[in-house]
């Protein structure tokens, strides 16, 4: 009996750990057009991206593994981007989560928006350019690429309170534009 209490305790306190931890990217209800989202003073005030950013590291995993999400929302979070999924999403907040202040650098320059996405095109919209990226390898593709990184750059990252951004022990930042 004392171990089915002390079992039932346990499951209890780490569903009550997780759940303050945790966040739900299908309740962002709106990403703001300018800025990173931790970028607080352009974004509008949403609970879920406050979570992300309260887990801090812990939320990268999370993020990655929804990159393979394709629950669609039924009012997009941004309002210029058509038929948006979890995935999506998920997308932005990792790629601005390692952008630096000035929204040009990133920590992790392999896995900025147009390098990973392989752009070919400038005046291809984001959406576009994810979207053919999934139709030919997946977004099972991106997730991977992630984890790659992750697996080899996580225990070297740390967030930088200045810029409010992720950056990766021994890595200079490096822009993101396109080559």
């Amino acid at each position: 009996m004392r171990t089915g209490l002390a079992i039932l305790s346990l499951v209890v306190t780490s569903i009550c750990s997780a759940s303050n931890t945790a966040f739900d990217l299908m309740a962002i209800a709106q990403l703001g057009g300018k800025g990173r989202i931790q970028d607080q003073e352009y974004q509008p005030k949403d609970p879920q991206i406050a979570a992300i950013l309260a887990t801090g590291k812990d939320a990268i995993p999370l993020l990655i593994k929804a990159l393979e999400s394709e629950r669609p929302y039924k009012d997009s979070p941004n309002s210029f981007w058509p038929n948006m999924v979890e995935g999506d999403v998920a997308l932005i907040v990792l790629s601005d989560l390692f952008l630096d202040p000035t929204w040009q650098r990133s920590a992790l320059p392999e896995l900025c928006w147009d390098n990973l996405l392989e752009r070919k095109g400038l005046n291809v919209p984001a959406w576009d350019l994810l979207h053919d990226f999934v139709t030919v390898h997946g977004r099972v593709e991106v997730a991977n690429r992630w984890r790659q990184v992750w697996e080899k750059e996580g225990p070297k990252v740390q967030w930088d309170q200045a810029g409010r951004f992720f950056k990766v022990e021994g890595r200079e930042l490096m822009s993101c534009a396109p080559d």
